[in-house]
Formats: C-alpha cells, structure tokens, sequence
C-alpha cells in the first residue's frame, strides 16, 4: 500500500507541474509514515474533536488542509512551518542546521547507501533535465521499498503486523466516524459522489 503526494505549487516548482512524493508502509513501526498519519489524524478527530468532513460530496472537504494551522481551511505558512519545526526539534534535542528540509539528507544518504544518484534525484525530486520535469512521472519505487525497511528489490516487501486481525470491538473504538461514512458511501442508495470510493 502506498500513499501518494500530488505536489503543484512550491519553491521548486513555480510552473504548476504535476510532482509526485510517495511513500509505503515501513516495516519498522515508529519509522510508518501511515503509522505516523494515523496518530495525526486520529489526535485531530477523536481526541481534539475536530469536526470529522463530510464525506458526502467531494466539494464539501476538497478546502480541508492535511496540516492545518488554527482552522481545518487554513494552511501553515512557511514562517508558521519552520517556528513548529524548530521547536519541535528543540524539544526532542535535536541539533541541525537544516530546519524544514531536515530528513530530506538523511532521505537520500539512506537510498544512496543501497542505490544509485538516480534513484536519489527521483525520490528527492531534483530531476535536472527538460525530459525528467516534463515526461518522467513514475513513482520512485526503489526509493520508496529502501525508506520502507525492504531493500531496493522487488518482492522483499511483508508486513508482519498487516496479518494481524484485532477484536471487532477494539477495531470499532479507533475512527468510529470514519467507519460510519465508509458504510455510508459503500451504501449503493446512499446519494453521494460515487468515485469517492475509487
């Protein structure tokens, strides 16, 4: 399983390009970034009692913001993103020179230490030539089973902990509202946008 990053707009990219970030399940758990997603989002919805979106029609929470600032609509600014991230690298007693780019060395020294620069300039998005901006679009495989815990070849990627099958009731305490719109949208009488499901 993978989770895809459509990125547009940026200091990099002032053109509109279409570029995409991606990562997969990790198989160390405190290293996940879905692990790390869930956390986020289930501190957002059930323990700060954000309101859940409604998943009813895709207009009514395309505005929401992944990482929000005071309200789900607004975004952090870059000012807003480096005071946050500094801080929490001052909590944790970190030192580093680098602020918001902080992983992305340590990204690439870790593809590096069992790839190649190509697959570096891939996941990192420093791809220099007309060729690669414009026409060279696939996800950075290696790159991402590498971050992943798997090596860079194919068909080394397991989860142990994906065969896991907790009690129905523990599995219902964890985003029951997400549960509710799921069943909801899979309800083919339901009248909501269809391709919510896709």
């Amino acid at each position: 399983m993978g989770l895809v990053a459509l990125m547009n707009n940026g200091k990099t990219n002032v053109d509109g390009r279409n570029e995409y970030g991606a990562v997969m399940r990790s198989k160390e758990v405190g290293e996940c970034p879905f692990g790390a997603m869930a956390l986020y989002m289930f501190a957002r919805f059930e323990v700060n009692h954000e309101d859940f979106p409604d998943l009813q029609r895709q207009a009514n929470w395309y505005r929401t913001k992944l990482y929000k600032h005071r309200s789900p609509f607004e975004s952090f600014s870059y000012e807003q993103e480096r005071l946050a991230t500094s801080k929490a690298h001052k909590a944790c007693n970190i030192k580093i020179s680098k602020v918001t780019h902080a992983a992305r060395p340590f990204g690439a020294t870790k593809v590096l230490g069992q790839s190649n620069h190509g697959h570096v300039r891939q996941a990192g998005r420093w791809k220099g030539g007309k060729m690669e901006r414009c026409y060279l679009q696939e996800l950075p495989l290696v790159s991402m089973r590498i971050h992943a815990g798997f090596g860079r070849k194919q068909g080394q990627y397991y989860l142990r902990r994906a065969v896991l099958d907790p009690p129905s009731e523990l599995a219902k305490k964890i985003f029951p509202t997400a549960d509710i719109w799921r069943e909801r949208l899979e309800d083919e009488n339901y009248d909501c946008d269809k391709d919510m499901l896709s």
